[in-house]
């Protein structure tokens, strides 16, 4: 009789214990749905609103110790602990990342950065393109510029989070190129530099072309292509595009039968463009209309201060 009182009471033992840790769990804070906020690279910080669809991320938190990390093209099952305000979080068995918890945020640590979640889903932003400054002049460009942003599809995308610097220096009918890329060797974790000295004209529609000469100056970015037309911006800023890339990409929308999201997102009709034929280059005499109707994807860049 006595063996069997004491098998019962750890069965009730074992039975509060449990319906302890679940309780425990269950208030544990860091336990529910969470949003991607914002990206952290170094000091750079981009707000998950800027990034369109590309930020879409949830991650969902349950008290039993497993974690759900949803994108728009994968789900990805993983566990967590935590020890007061820092845990872990591992996907894959083999991928484990550091996370601190404060403030109802939750901060994944990333390589050189994190990835901050919150309780608020983030609403989608587009970047709005500034009109073009149609009568430039080839001083208005000189100077040094950094490129601050790779904008896709209306979304905006820090160079910084590419891993990517990129800087022009204009004097006169001269650009002086210098990126920092990372390198496209297998495993490698180098940045590789390069300088470039391209030739530059003004077009009648006040941008100005620069022609790469069978150089690769912009080939992280773009495929082929004879030049980038910089155009400036009435905010000050300077858009980068290869017309080629801008009449493809243009083409292809039509194509579907769509508008060009590029257009829309600068605010911008291309009326009066003629359909870009099979085989035509916009070269240094690209229709500025048409380019702008294909910027779905471009690079911006911003003034150096110190230049002035």
């Amino acid at each position: 009789m006595k063996k069997l009182a004491a098998v019962f009471m750890a069965m009730v033992m074992a039975i509060l214990m449990a319906a302890t840790v679940t309780v425990m769990a269950e208030e544990e804070p860091v336990v529910g749905t969470w949003y991607l906020q914002s990206l952290v690279q170094g000091e750079q910080e981009i707000d998950a609103s800027a990034l369109g669809d590309m930020a879409n991320i949830t991650m969902t938190v349950n008290a039993d110790g497993t974690v759900v990390m949803e994108t728009n093209a994968e789900t990805q099952n993983g566990t967590w602990t935590i020890e007061g305000n820092e845990g872990t979080m591992t996907f894959a068995e083999e991928n484990t990342f550091d996370f601190t918890f404060a403030e109802d945020q939750i901060a994944l640590a990333q390589e050189g950065g994190s990835m901050v979640f919150g309780k608020e889903a983030s609403e989608a932003v587009s970047y709005e393109l500034a009109p073009a400054v149609t009568d430039a002049k080839a001083e208005d460009f000189a100077g040094t510029w950094n490129g601050t942003t790779y904008v896709m599809y209306g979304y905006p995308l820090p160079l910084v989070l590419m891993g990517t610097q990129v800087s022009l220096k204009i004097e006169e009918d001269t650009v002086y190129v210098h990126a920092e890329v990372p390198s496209m060797e297998e495993e490698s974790q180098e940045m590789v530099s390069k300088d470039y000295e391209l030739r530059a004209e003004l077009q009648e529609d006040g941008s100005l072309f620069v022609d790469f000469n069978g150089e690769d100056a912009f080939s992280a970015f773009y495929v082929g292509g004879s030049g980038i037309s910089l155009t400036l911006r009435e905010d000050g800023k300077i858009t980068g595009v290869i017309p080629e890339a801008a009449e493809a990409m243009a083409s292809y929308m039509d194509s579907l039968g769509t508008e060009s999201l590029g257009a829309e997102a600068a605010g911008e009709e291309a009326e009066g463009t003629e359909p870009v034929e099979e085989g035509d280059s916009a070269g240094s005499s690209g229709d500025s209309a048409s380019v702008e109707a294909g910027m779905e994807m471009y690079l911006l860049f911003e003034k150096d201060g110190s230049n002035e």
